[in-house]
């Protein structure tokens, strides 16, 4: 296991959010998994959370290469991978 001495630093204030658990923390675990992984060594990662009137903001940054154009086409597409290197069969 090769460490990649990333910088993680957010602003937690307390917010309160009724909903499934379960679900919330499969697309945390995703979304700062991405993050990890697609964040260079000495890279770092930011999570911010700003609670609003009837609802939560929270903003994952990270210094990675970012998405091109055509995946973003394809953000809300559950199945596609513009990265195959990860691909499993």
């Amino acid at each position: 296991m090769t460490h990649k001495k990333i910088e993680f630093s957010g602003e937690f204030p307390t917010a309160i959010f009724n909903g499934n658990k379960e679900l919330m923390q499969h697309l945390w675990l995703n979304l700062l998994g991405n993050a990890v992984k697609y964040t260079p060594t000495g890279g770092e990662i930011f999570v911010e959370v700003v609670p609003k009137k009837e609802t939560i903001i929270v903003t994952i940054a990270d210094t990675g290469e970012g998405m091109n154009q055509d995946t973003m086409a394809h953000l809300f597409n559950p199945y596609y991978q513009s990265d195959t290197s990860h691909t499993r069969q």
